[in-house]
């Protein structure tokens, strides 16, 4: 500040030196343009040194402002500077006071309080899982219950429906079998011939009968009389003979045992089921069945070791036709009469 005081005041003195010479220099060569001239310089000499003084106070207001703003400055740095400093030695000397445990002490409770938070969050979140599952396990059992009380329902429909099947099917056969209530089989008839007719068959069959069961039998009694299947020389094919009356028919059945031995066979007009079943009755369980045969439609065994006679029903058909046959060559030539009333089925 005392330096630029200084400069500032030399170079006051140099301007005002230069001023007085210059103004004795024109009083001693005045002329009338020189005066001019003089005065003109004054005033320029005058206006420089108003711009220099302004500007000199100028400089010294900043340096003043600029050195209090500095000293501000420093005196607010310090204090907090000191704060700082005070506040890091206590706390230096709080650690080391054995206050290291204390704030272990808050940490260790900071987290277990955190722990617990955590814990019982994650608690209420397993309960409602639990709750869910519960509830979804509840459903599931609902649903195994109903599927089961369902299966039960479709078993038991399937049952009626079986039941309802094998009563139909019954009812079928016992009315196909009804239609032939007066007919027999006669299986080893001779004189076939291609060509012969109904007439000629029932003529046959009567003089047969007659001759062999000692029976008074005429055309009359004979409603129909044919033979079956396709004619084949050498091969006496057999005979299908409906009765007028029932009687007739009945009368030829209890003496057909009189034709044991001569070849000749007469049996029931079966239908097709009720054939196969009486020839697994014979053929599949020969150490289970003593005997087996037919009347009046109805198909009657009797077992070994027994000594009554036993119908089989209809519901026992199925379990005797799924028996293997006694050896596979049989499933082919299992009984010739079976066999042709399962031909003549298809060719009436």
């Amino acid at each position: 500040m005392s330096k630029r005081q200084h400069s500032s005041t030399a170079s006051e003195s140099n301007a005002t030196d230069a001023a007085e010479t210059s103004f004795i220099d024109v009083h001693v060569f005045e002329t009338p343009d020189s005066n001019k001239l003089n005065k003109q310089n004054k005033k320029n000499s005058i206006k420089s040194k108003t711009v220099n003084e302004k500007q000199n106070r100028k400089s010294m207001t900043n340096f003043i402002q600029s050195g209090a703003s500095k000293t501000t400055i420093e005196h607010t740095e310090t204090p907090i500077e000191k704060r700082l400093d005070e506040i890091s030695a206590k706390l230096s000397h709080m650690l080391t006071n054995n206050d290291i445990s204390f704030i272990k002490t808050i940490i260790k409770d900071t987290l277990e309080e955190i722990k617990e938070q955590f814990l019982g969050s994650v608690l209420k979140k397993i309960e409602v899982m639990e709750g869910s599952v519960f509830e979804s396990k509840n459903e599931i059992d609902a649903l195994k219950r109903t599927i089961k009380e369902q299966r039960s329902e479709i078993d038991a429909l399937k049952k009626a429906q079986q039941d309802a099947e094998s009563i139909h099917n019954s009812s079928l056969n016992d009315l196909e079998q009804y239609g032939r209530r007066n007919s027999v089989r006669i299986s080893g008839l001779v004189n076939d011939s291609d060509q012969q007719t109904s007439m000629v068959v029932a003529d046959e069959t009567i003089s047969l009968l007659s001759k062999k069961l000692g029976l008074k039998l005429e055309s009359k009694d004979v409603d129909v009389a044919h033979r079956l299947r396709k004619y084949a020389p050498n091969k006496n094919r057999p005979v299908i003979v409906k009765f007028v009356m029932r009687q007739t028919k009945i009368d030829i059945m209890q003496h057909a045992k009189l034709l044991k031995g001569t070849g000749v066979f007469i049996n029931e007009d079966l239908t097709k089921i009720n054939a196969e079943v009486l020839s697994s009755l014979r053929l599949k369980e020969p150490d289970l069945v003593e005997r087996a045969w037919s009347r009046e439609g109805k198909l009657f065994v009797r077992y070994r070791g027994q000594d009554r006679n036993e119908l089989v029903s209809f519901d026992k058909y199925k379990l005797w036709l799924s028996k293997p046959w006694p050896n596979k060559n049989n499933g082919a030539t299992r009984t010739t009469y079976a066999r042709n009333v399962s031909d003549s089925n298809n060719s009436r």
